[in-house]
């Protein structure tokens, strides 16, 4: 390689996280309480606030729950998909099912704030399956009850050794229409540097992509930042 850079840690963790319920964008969301349902398995009960400012405006989105809002102050604008447009306020109700696409959620005043309570009765992690972790800093153990502590770490795991880069295999086979005119010496030499077991090399992806559109040799990566205190 032209440029020495010290391999980035690869930590990955097939960790279950709870999904945050979708929000408007925006909005100022508090989780208040959140619990698994015994006597429903798979389901899990949660409650939060949602303030929005003075003429916020959300883009439609969906919950994938069975959602219950109650204002709590001011007034705001809901609807789903196919219904109609309902103004409520203050210590009305507004209900949607898991199908339901929420086309409008919108403070219905310029000029104040609105507030309101919403119940989600939903899928426990239904849409969490993998979680993959990069960074230089090794995530684990930040607090008690920090949901990173149970990490699995890969980062010198055989299996996973060239999870994170482009394979000499790779470049023959899958990028083999992009090589003519190209040295594929000189793209070893530059690019396939990258190795956390010390027996299998990788290429940065990121510099092999630039490289095979742009058609010179340059240190895309390396460029990208400043990282001459890894150096």
């Amino acid at each position: 390689m032209k440029k020495n850079i010290l391999p980035v840690l690869m930590t990955a963790s097939l960790i279950s996280l709870a999904m945050l319920p979708l929000r408007a964008p925006g909005a100022e969301v508090a989780m208040l309480f959140k619990q698994d349902l015994a006597d429903m398995a798979g389901k899990a009960g949660q409650v939060l606030t949602v303030e929005f400012a003075p003429g916020e405006v959300s883009a439609p989105h969906r919950h994938n729950a069975h959602t219950f809002v109650y204002v709590l102050e001011g007034s705001v604008v809901m609807q789903v998909k196919g219904g109609e447009a309902k103004t409520l306020t203050a210590g009305q109700v507004f209900y949607e099912n898991p199908d339901d696409i929420h086309t409008v959620a919108n403070n219905a005043s310029d000029t104040e704030p609105a507030r309101i309570l919403v119940f989600f009765i939903k899928d426990s992690d239904a849409h969490v399956r993998f979680t993959f972790i990069t960074g230089v800093s090794k995530f684990s153990k930040i607090s008690l009850f920090s949901g990173l502590n149970n990490l699995t770490d890969i980062t010198l795991d055989p299996r996973y050794s060239a999870l994170c880069g482009y394979t000499d295999a790779d470049l023959d086979t899958v990028f083999a229409p992009e090589l003519p005119g190209l040295d594929r010496d000189q793209i070893r030499d530059w690019y396939n540097g990258y190795s956390w077991r010390g027996d299998e090399k990788v290429y940065n992806p990121f510099d092999i992509l630039l490289l095979f559109r742009n058609r010179e040799f340059a240190a895309y990566w390396f460029e990208t930042g400043s990282p001459a205190f890894l150096i």
